[in-house]
Order: structure tokens, then sequence, then C-alpha cells
């Protein structure tokens, strides 16, 4: 068999101002073969990281914005490496990321990592795939089933780090009478899922549905039950899932309201360091004093975490042999 380097990367962090808090988790899946898939999607989840751990402060209405200035940024820092290191040309990665500030859920991705929605034992993908089989799904070429066994499944039409321009999808979709926009209040016990295509490959929405329902409040057990699934199944790919929990819901009423629209799709391109069009506020360099502030809030801050959200990200990498090789 033939080892596979471990090209997915994740992360999760939380941010605090007075009583508003952000939570940011995202999953990231390298391509490139050899160190370059890994090296993107690390850089990717290391920029993300980066950018919200220093943000000066944050309103409902600008979250989108930031994510995107976020996603800017890590797509400028993995084409500017891919391009001033023949080792890595040509390497890219997928991200997929929600952001859970004071209770409602905005989300952003590039790719085809997955964003699930689990609500009253009822999953719904949230993120539509940027991906050749997809297309051809769109187009009625292929059924859902065929897509996910199809040779071109990882054909990708859209990431990060191939140019320096990339289409960052935030628009959610809302399948059948589920209605999902950026902004919308959690309730308790919503769970997301986010996961690289090493388990949405490998087994179908149903069985991720029946393993969240079997399992219950037991994140950590729902999780390893989907990688051995994904593995028994063929574990052709790296797997990674991460599964967020509000237990605490909030009041549609609640915070400040979203005053601008969503746009159906944004262009991460340029200098990080340019903000895009009109932004609320932008990251500022922190002086020495400054940082050790902010480190001392981000200690708090998890603590907050373990009070407010369960999360269990675990990831798994196996020996696998590509069948088309």
């Amino acid at each position: 068999m033939t080892g596979k380097n471990n090209e997915d990367a994740y992360g999760f962090t939380a941010w605090q101002q007075d009583d508003r808090r952000l939570y940011l988790a995202v999953v990231a899946d390298g391509v490139g073969g050899q160190t370059a898939g890994e090296l993107a999607s690390h850089i990717v989840v290391e920029q993300m990281m980066s950018y919200f751990a220093e943000l000066p402060e944050l309103a409902t209405r600008n979250v989108l914005n930031h994510l995107l200035q976020a996603i800017t940024q890590a797509n400028t820092a993995v084409y500017a490496r891919s391009q001033s290191d023949k080792k890595v040309q040509g390497m890219a990665t997928t991200v997929v990321v929600t952001a859970i500030y004071n209770g409602r859920l905005f989300t952003s991705h590039v790719g085809d990592s997955r964003i699930y929605f689990w609500r009253n034992e009822q999953l719904h993908q949230i993120t539509q795939d940027h991906s050749w089989v997809q297309e051809a799904v769109d187009a009625g070429l292929l059924t859902a089933e065929q897509a996910r066994t199809h040779p071109n499944r990882n054909v990708i039409r859209r990431s990060l780090g191939t140019a320096p321009e990339t289409q960052v999808d935030q628009t959610p979709l809302s399948p059948g009478a589920f209605l999902l926009k950026q902004g919308m209040p959690l309730q308790k016990n919503d769970t997301l899922l986010l996961c690289s295509d090493g388990l949405s490959d490998m087994i179908d929405d149903s069985a991720i549905a029946q393993t969240l329902a079997k399992h219950g409040e037991d994140l950590h057990t729902a999780v390893d039950d989907l990688i051995q699934q994904a593995n028994d199944a063929g574990g052709r790919d790296n797997i990674t899932v991460m599964l967020v929990r509000m237990l605490e819901g909030v009041s549609p009423m609640s915070d400040e309201e979203l005053d601008t629209p969503t746009p159906p799709t944004a262009t991460a391109s340029g200098d990080p360091t340019t903000p895009t069009k009109n932004p609320r506020v932008v990251p500022v360099p922190l002086d020495k004093k400054q940082k050790e502030q902010r480190a001392r809030q981000r200690r708090f801050i998890l603590l907050a975490v373990v009070a407010l959200f369960i999360m269990v990200a675990l990831i798994a990498l196996y020996l696998f042999m590509n069948g088309w090789m």
C-alpha cells in the first residue's frame, strides 16, 4: 500500500469582548501531493486563527465581511508560498468555516469540504460542493449516489491558493422546508458538523444522521463512530470530523440585527492587509502589552468555551491505495 500524508487541518478558536463571544471552527483539505497539500491546509487554518485572535472588535453586521477578509488573507498566503517555492507549486486547499457570534450562525466555504446542520433529529447539508460531480448532478447527468463513486469525484472547481483570487461562497443551502440564512439564531442542542470529503465520500447523509441520533449528547463517540464507518467503507483519504454543539439557545430578538444583505458569492483576493469594501474594523498590529492582554483574555475565553460549547475535533490518518492510480 502507498502511504498518504495527512493533508487535512482543522482549528477552533474563541474570541470575547465584554459579553460578546465568537466561536470559530475551520476545516481545510489540502491538495497537491506529498507535503504540498499538507502545507496549504495548515497555512489556511493558521491564517484564519491568527486573523480572529487579533481582531480588536466585532459586530453582527460585519461577521461575514471578516470571514471574507480572513479567507482573502489565507488565499494570498498560500498562493504566495506556492509561487516562491517550486517544491510546492500548485498546492491548494478547500476550506469550510462556521462562526457563531452571540448565538448566531455565519458560514463561508470554498471547495468540497462540507458543513452539516443537525436540529430536531434532522440533518441538513448547508454547503454546496464546488466540484465536477456536483455540477454534473445539478445538470441532471449524475445522481447523488453516482457522484459519490465517480472517478472525478475529487475534482474541485474552487480552491484556495491556485490563483490570486478565489470565489468564496457565503450562501448557505436551505434544503426542503428548512430555512437557513446567515446570522440565523441558533437553538439549544443545534449541532454543526464540519468534515473533509474523507467522510462524505465514504458514507452517505443517512448514515451520518443515524449516527448523530444514536449517540445523542455523546459527541466524542459520535465522531469515533463516523470515522470508523468511513474507514470500514474504504478509508481512501484523510478523515476530519468536527462537531460543535450549542448548549444554550438565543432569542431571535436578542443582540443587534443584521442590516446588510448577504452576498451570494464574494471574491477573495489582494493584499491581506488591505481591507475589503467598507469594513467596520480591520486587524491592527498589537504591541507587547496588548498581546499580553489578549493572551490573558484568550485563557479566560477557553474557560467560557467549556461552559457554553462542546467541541469535538478528531482527525484520523490511514494508509490507503488510490483505486485509480
